[in-house]
């Protein structure tokens, strides 16, 4: 067959991108490894938090499609109140693409794939849209490996796919271009190609895309400012595009907005606004974090205390070797039109990441109110955190550079490679030379070290297998009790397809007062919660102590910190000697670990005296981590009789079918211990868990507390 003219750069075309998709693979799997993409039986960067609660959300779509359930309103977890899933991160659309994954495997599987593909298609995306920006293979690499591999992307790449997975704000930026500015395409199709896209990023995540069309409308800001003369002429041509792209939004949007705005258990307000730590330092831009692998320690220590400590949302560094190269393009190449664009359009964005108050080496610095504070009053972009814009600013950061080394690669002549070498190896030099750079600047971001991963261990009682004695639609209290500290139980929940609903979990609820909450809501008596969460949690009514289950405890008399490695000596034995987990100043009481799970409650008497003067000055001494010898008398720990009787009140009017408390936790002996207490013998025991069966366990009607189900044995 004859050829075209066109095939052959087409075919290299082609080539350049499949390499570039290669290598963009290669290390995307570099950084999850040892996990491979589908991988079933790792869980990667955490086990709990975030990821689990990901996990949760990819499964629950498919599940709730396929059983006829709504997708953005649920139970599940929560109970028996419920969550609005349409005001949290449920990422619908990635559910979907991965259900068949999910069903067939599990929901790990599909976490791992989907983190796999969120650095490829990415990284990809961005070299596609760069690609065509500036003709130049090289230069889009380079641009798209800032972009999918960037500190934003790994930072949050510990956390959260839905804010990493994202291929589509380029393919929106080139959509708005080509349908706003080189209009060659009918203009009511660039509309549905920009709708389309808009509404599935919507369905991945809204805040990904609001930060995306806000930088969009920045860029077309600018556009319009530099030819005023021709922005009636082009609107006017895409004005069937505009109808389209925004019909087109609004019909996919309309569900889960209406859901978000108008649907049950919603919450009013921003999820956490602008207001809290989530913006970015000045110095965050040039000081690395302990996340890059070239970082002088005492930097590192700086810059990783910026955004509250938080290494998931530090996430703005660029470095000042690239800072210098893209400063050095924007200046070199000046009348091309398109580095003073983009570094407007970097610039804007990051000066919205930095919040509505400008902080430099993590303080504020003076009454200056920065541009987010007029964003953040938008209600739909108030729940957007400023630090998110780091994207925005990486993607254009990434087009300066892209198009700066496109730019010198197409430079003429070369005279600047020495002259006795042959023409084409002068030109080779010259052209070899930027992307050395690049990749020299891009060097000082590389990860320190690949992700942590965790393999997905359960026990007995909290597999799917060991999980089939409850019956399907049962309210289940499980131990460890769902939080943001702790929501194993989603996991397993998840991995036994929904059979059951849950009290607590880790998801954005309303509170009393209709704000926003990560933690579940308060159920009565409060005295039950605190002790199954035992976390500093804002679950329990104000004013009470953060608890930890114990079963005895110490009046104290001297508190004494032992140095390491040394016992309390010769004398009187103290009542005992361990390990400070928790200090409650403000109820004068501590928690000692004691060996690897016994946690004992040592209260320091309020009575005036000597003795219980001396134990207070001790005990603001403290810290959470010395070993202490303590003395005093033996008393009752934070769990009683009367906490018995709370629990069984709280089974009773909450609903709860079940209970299931998983062993090896620090303070679970004892948990486990006082659901004895006030229920009688497990039902099932062994493999590493005990479940209780209460009568009337299922979704219709409340059970009997303490009325149980025949005993069988849990090991199978």
């Amino acid at each position: 067959m004859p050829t075209s003219a066109a095939d052959g750069p087409r075919r290299r075309s082609w080539r350049a991108g499949a390499l570039a998709a290669g290598a963009y693979g290669a290390l995307s799997w570099a950084l999850e490894y040892p996990i491979w993409p589908g991988d079933p039986h790792a869980l990667p960067t955490a086990f709990g938090l975030d990821v689990v609660q990901t996990t949760w959300f990819l499964a629950w779509t498919p599940h709730a499609l396929a059983h006829g359930l709504d997708p953005l309103v649920t139970t599940a977890i929560n109970a028996p109140l419920g969550v609005n899933l349409a005001e949290n991160t449920t990422m619908p659309l990635l559910g979907l693409l991965a259900a068949p994954l999910t069903v067939l495997v599990s929901p790990v599987a599909s976490l791992n794939l989907l983190r796999f593909f969120a650095f490829t298609l990415s990284a990809l995306a961005a070299y596609a849209v760069l690609r065509r920006w500036s003709s130049d293979s090289v230069g889009a690499f380079a641009g798209g490996l800032l972009y999918g591999f960037s500190p934003y992307m790994l930072a949050q790449g510990s956390l959260h796919l839905d804010l990493i997975f994202v291929p589509l704000p380029p393919l929106i930026f080139e959509a708005a271009n080509e349908l706003f500015v080189r209009q060659q395409r009918a203009s009511s199709r660039s509309g549905l190609t920009l709708g389309a896209l808009c509404a599935a990023q919507l369905l991945i995540s809204a805040e990904v895309l609001a930060t995306t069309l806000v930088t969009a409308l920045i860029a077309g800001i600018a556009l319009a400012a530099a030819r005023r003369h021709e922005v009636a002429q082009r609107l006017r041509r895409a004005g069937a595009g505009i109808a389209a792209a925004a019909g087109l939004l609004a019909a996919v949007a309309a569900f889960p907005l209406g859901v978000m705005l108008a649907g049950p258990y919603r919450y009013s307000g921003p999820a956490q606004g602008s207001v809290n730590v989530f913006h970015a330092d000045l110095l965050g831009l040039v000081l690395p974090t302990a996340t890059e692998a070239l970082a002088p320690t005492h930097l590192a220590a700086i810059a990783s205390g910026f955004v509250g400590s938080n290494l998931a949302e530090n996430d703005t560094y660029l470095g000042a070797p690239l800072l210098a190269v893209l400063v050095w393009l924007v200046v070199a190449y000046r009348r091309r039109g398109w580095p003073l664009l983009y570094a407007f359009v970097a610039g804007a964005t990051f000066l919205l990441s930095l919040g509505p108050r400008l902080h430099v080496d993590g303080h504020p610095v003076g009454p200056t109110i920065l541009p987010f504070a007029l964003l953040g009053r938008i209600p739909l972009l108030a729940s957007a955190l400023p630090v998110r814009f780091a994207l925005d600013v990486a993607f254009y950061a990434a087009a300066i550079l892209a198009s700066g080394v496109a730019a010198w690669r197409g430079e003429q002549p070369a005279r600047r490679a020495p002259r006795r070498l042959p023409g084409p190896y002068r030109r080779a030099g010259r052209c070899a030379v930027p992307p050395l750079v690049a990749a020299a600047v891009l060097a000082t971001m590389l990860p320190a070290e690949p992700y942590r991963s965790f393999r997905v261990v359960l026990h007995p009682a909290e597999a799917p297998r060991g999980l089939a004695a409850i019956p399907p639609g049962t309210t289940v209290l499980t131990y460890p009790y769902p939080t943001p500290y702790d929501d194993a139980p989603m996991l397993w929940q998840a991995l036994d397809r929904f059979r059951f609903e849950m009290l607590g979990g880790y998801a954005l609820i309303p509170t009393r007062d209709g704000s926003a909450s990560e933690f579940p809501s308060p159920l009565r008596p409060e005295v039950v919660e605190a002790l199954l969460a035992d976390s500093p949690l804002t679950i329990p009514e104000p004013g009470l102590p953060k608890v930890v289950a114990t079963t005895r405890g110490i009046l104290a008399t001297r508190i004494v910190v032992l140095a390491t490695g040394r016992g309390p000596g010769s004398g009187r034995e103290p009542a005992l000697v361990g390990r400070v987990s928790l200090i409650d100043r403000r109820h004068d009481s501590l928690y000692v670990l004691v060996g690897r799970r016994d946690v004992d409650l040592v209260r320091v008497s309020r009575a005036p005296s000597l003795d219980s003067t001396a134990a207070r000055s001790e005990l603001a001494r403290l810290e959470v981590g010395d070993r202490v010898a303590v003395y005093g008398k033996m008393v009752a720990g934070t769990i009683g009789p009367a906490d018995s009787a709370a629990l069984r009140r709280f089974v009773s009017r909450n609903g709860v079918g079940a209970v299931l408390v998983s062993l090896g936790a620090v303070d679970s002996q004892a948990i486990a211990a006082w659901v004895r207490a006030a229920l009688g013998p497990p039902t099932r025991a062994g493999g590493g868990g005990l479940l209780w069966l209460l009568a009337g366990a299922g979704r219709h009607g409340a059970p009997a507390a303490g009325r149980l189900h025949r005993r069988v044995s849990l090991a199978r």
